[in-house]
């Protein structure tokens, strides 16, 4: 697939509109309602069109990493294997994780739940998480929503696992702006720790629980 370029066409008033955006981003592993959507990721300003600032930050971010750093093969999705050695240099892992695969937030209830945890199996961790299309990889949505996920944790998370009192602040983040009244943040709460068996779960939400549950 084609690499998408840092500078994409201007309209008329000197903005990249939806049309353009939408050529750059299609054949690249994504439907029109999935590249409407990393649209509006990217439009901070929510104005249905982007700024120069908007694009260059939002592709120097994330376009440039996913592209340019992670997707080894160009096809513009991840693998886990991909993604294993991606996160050994990304910085936004140390957001939640900042002793690497070792942390109690990267335990999963994914295909290695209870093993010990290296870079690569957590990476599987993180795609069936992540993997909302249940492909085993991650496309370029899937992969924003994992970055969002790891700015929540930076910015919410207190300890080192999501609790009752971060719920709310991590999924306004994480979910794209979703707002909750406390019934609401309490039965998500519950719902999470009953996705792992794990004797730590009873204790808070790990990262990739905030990541299904945030991309649900």
């Amino acid at each position: 697939m084609s690499v998408i370029k840092k500078d994409l066409p201007l309209n008329a008033s000197g903005h990249i509109d939806r049309s353009t955006f939408f050529n750059a981003f299609s054949h690249h592993g994504l439907n029109k309602y999935e590249i409407a959507e990393v649209f509006d990721l990217a439009d901070i300003n929510k104005t249905g069109s982007l700024s120069k600032e908007e694009w260059r930050n939002f592709y120097s971010i994330f376009v440039d990493d996913f592209q340019g750093v992670c997707n080894e093969d160009g096809d513009w999705y991840l693998t886990p294997t991909e993604l294993a050695k991606c996160m050994y240099t990304a910085h936004w892992v140390r957001y939640f994780a900042p002793m690497g695969a070792w942390d109690i937030s990267t335990k999963a209830f994914g295909p290695n739940e209870g093993e010990e945890k290296s870079t690569k199996n957590f990476a599987e961790d993180i795609v069936y998480s992540a993997d909302k299309g249940g492909d085993g990889r991650l496309n370029f949505l899937e992969y924003l929503y994992l970055r969002k996920a790891s700015v929540a944790w930076y910015k919410c998370v207190q300890e080192r696992l999501v609790t009752r009192t971060d719920v709310r602040c991590a999924l306004i983040i994480a979910g794209n702006g979703r707002v909750m009244d406390s019934g609401e943040a309490d039965f998500i709460y519950r719902t999470g720790l009953e996705l792992s068996n794990a004797d730590w779960s009873y204790r808070g939400w790990n990262f990739p629980t905030l990541v299904l549950i945030a991309d649900a």
